[in-house]
């Protein structure tokens, strides 16, 4: 799983205390990196370690790392996909805390510090997570990300964890050898299910991060592949896909729509719904029968209350 960087993802490795490591893997990112590493700078917590880790951009890229040299440290490793560059990034950072950070994300002034005052207060602990900004191209807020409180169930259902809006304990993050690198686009979901499979993160109740969706983002070119991952991760987990993935494929496959803005619900969706439930729980056919059942009756009453599908 992990990448071979000359370091081992090992639970045994020393981690400074009170350092915050932040990993940015880069790829022809000019656009908004520059943004995000004055959001980096600006953190109000201090140490930070902050890493880039660039796949062999052609752009500016590399020129807007190399005018903050002397506040971060700059990598270029061509060839390497977005699981493997952060842990390349992982492998060399020495915080007790990590997180990473995509290239045209930012993070609040005060994120980094109120993470590491969540983590200190719950000792056992994995991780922590805040509230997440949708954003525009333009930084224009487009809505809120849709987080919870923690639940194992919920997370079988969807990725309510907005990844820019995490801290994660190093060790906890070694102990699981780090990213998947077989996935292209689900790496972070498939990091908080085995992450929270011993012991539960925090959520913290605070904003402290934008993510932006702007239509040249991996999860909005390749949508298909988001889907096809995370099917294939319900599967290995929890042995069965549950409706809400399916229904939401279904209105993507219909609509084209955005995943984050699910299509309205109509009786082609339905079908598709069924359908496509049907074939990815061939062993659990009855219990999806019975959820979708359900989930169906629940959303044609929220249609009738005004509430939508």
């Amino acid at each position: 799983m992990g990448f071979d960087t000359g370091h081992k993802h090992s639970s045994a490795r020393a981690f400074r205390a009170g350092l915050v490591s932040i990993v940015t893997p880069t790829l022809h990112a000019a656009r908004f990196f520059r943004e995000t590493v004055e959001s980096v700078l600006s953190q109000t917590y201090t140490p930070i370690e902050y890493i880039v880790v660039d796949g062999g951009s052609s752009d500016e890229t590399a020129s807007i790392a190399r005018s903050a040299e002397d506040k971060l440290t700059f990598l270029s490793a061509p060839g390497l996909n977005q699981a493997q560059a952060i842990n390349y990034g992982f492998a060399r950072a020495t915080g007790e805390f990590f997180t990473f950070l995509n290239a045209d994300d930012t993070l609040y002034p005060h994120a980094i510090e109120s993470a590491v005052a969540a983590l200190r207060g719950a000792p056992n602990a994995p991780f922590v997570y805040g509230e997440g900004l949708h954003v525009d191209s333009l930084g224009r807020p487009i809505g809120s990300y849709p987080s919870l409180p923690f639940s194992k169930d919920a997370l079988a259902k969807e990725c309510f964890i907005c990844q820019p809006a995490t801290l994660v304990r190093s060790q906890a993050l070694a102990a699981v050898r780090g990213l998947d690198e077989h996935l292209e686009t689900a790496f972070d979901y498939d990091l908080w299910i085995r992450l929270s499979a011993e012991a539960s993160p925090v959520r913290v109740d605070e904003l402290w991060a934008t993510s932006r969706m702007h239509t040249q983002s991996k999860s909005m070119q390749h949508r298909a592949v988001v889907y096809g991952e995370v099917f294939a991760m319900m599967r290995k987990y929890y042995g069965y896909v549950p409706f809400n993935w399916i229904h939401a494929y279904a209105g993507y496959m219909l609509e084209g729509k955005d995943f984050f803005a699910p299509p309205a619900g109509s009786p082609r969706r339905t079908l598709l719904t069924l359908r496509v439930g049907l074939r990815e729980n061939r062993r659990h056919w009855t219990r999806f029968l019975r959820e979708f059942t359900i989930e169906v009756l629940r959303l044609k009453t929220a249609a009738i209350r005004g509430e939508g599908a």
